[in-house]
């Protein structure tokens, strides 16, 4: 499969919720996956297919497939599958 993984970090803010909606746009055209590492306060845990996880949730995880079993359970949260 496909391992690339766009990511973006960032507090969660309105621009963040247009970059993560713009990345996860990308993401489904290009086949990849996509993630932001919110820092503070999280209100959601993916938008438009890009999987938002907490920073110091993030810095707990030593595995890199642990991360990679994150993205793919989060991304199925998002309820449209289309």
């Amino acid at each position: 499969g496909n391992n690339t993984l766009l990511t973006g970090i960032s507090t969660y803010n309105r621009t963040m919720v247009r970059n993560a909606s713009l990345m996860g746009s990308i993401s489904s055209v290009a086949g990849t996956k996509s993630m932001y590492i919110v820092k503070g306060k999280c209100r959601r845990t993916q938008i438009n297919g890009t999987v938002l996880i907490n920073e110091s949730e993030f810095k707990e995880i030593d595995d890199p497939d642990d991360v990679m079993r994150l993205i793919q359970e989060r991304n199925i949260d998002k309820g449209d599958m289309t």
